[in-house]
């Protein structure tokens, strides 16, 4: 509970950062901060952190749709690897970029290349052509994020004693 400010802190920044119009549509926060948190809070609040963003971000947005169930399951599994991961390695850059990279490929395959051909009767070589610039692209996206943002987001956030929330204990309310 003392940790909820943490959370609501990252997820109402990382909601506000991806409702900003005309920015790139694989530019976007969710990765990098998912990664701190996992790292520190493990996996059952970070499932609801990342499945709650993306829910809510297509009710303002597109609205709940297949696509809202595909990208919210694909960052599930990610955030669950995420936290088997982070449980076992040290957080410093170089594993915060290396996990972006891998993470990042498994989700556009999955998203990409199921989308366009299931929801929207797209060849699949059409989705596969489609996707490939994307991918670059979010890679490069998440590659930076994950490598500058993602360090700064455990210290200043995850690490933030000044972020929690504690209630007064009993000691202090009968002083």
């Amino acid at each position: 509970m003392k940790h909820l400010p943490k959370f609501i802190f990252a997820w109402v920044t990382c909601l506000a950062l991806r409702l900003i119009p005309f920015r790139p549509a694989n530019a976007e926060p969710l990765l990098g901060t998912l990664m701190p948190f996992t790292k520190k809070y493990g996996m059952v609040s970070n499932l609801a952190f990342i499945v709650s963003s993306m829910v809510v971000y297509d009710v303002l947005t597109s609205g709940i749709g297949p696509w809202t169930y595909v990208t919210a399951f694909a960052y599930a599994l990610v955030s669950v690897a995420s936290s088997l991961y982070f449980k076992k390695v040290e957080a410093t850059r170089i594993h915060y970029a290396g996990f972006a990279v891998i993470a990042t490929l498994f989700y556009d395959a999955l998203t990409g290349l199921t989308l366009g051909p299931i929801v929207h009767n797209q060849p699949f070589m059409v989705a596969l052509m489609g996707q490939i610039p994307f991918t670059m692209s979010h890679l490069a996206g998440n590659f930076l994020i994950a490598a500058f943002l993602s360090p700064l987001i455990q210290k200043w956030v995850v690490e933030n004693p000044a972020l929690e929330f504690s209630l007064p204990s009993r000691r202090t309310v009968q002083a």
